[in-house]
């Protein structure tokens, strides 16, 4: 998963119950891409400027989730599917 200025992109898959975790970068310095939100599953975390910010998630459902920027323009999908 990386952040640049015109996108997100990533696709961060995931077997239902089993923990993954992930160490998006963000490659910028504007107060959008400050933050990745997981707004479905309630998770938030910050992403310092050119740096990574590991990610540890446990899924308890199948399915998939959007992740967004702080301002909902950024964007990419955590995709969990049956372990």
């Amino acid at each position: 998963m990386r952040a640049t200025t015109t996108s997100a992109s990533g696709r961060w898959i995931l077997a239902s119950g089993s923990r993954g975790w992930n160490d998006p970068s963000c490659d910028e310095t504007t107060s959008c891409s400050e933050e990745v939100i997981f707004g479905d599953i309630g998770m938030a975390r910050a992403l310092p400027a050119f740096q990574t910010a590991p990610i540890e998630f446990t899924p308890d459902r199948v399915g998939a989730f959007t992740f967004t920027c702080s301002m909902n323009i950024l964007r990419g999908t955590l995709l969990v599917e049956e372990a």
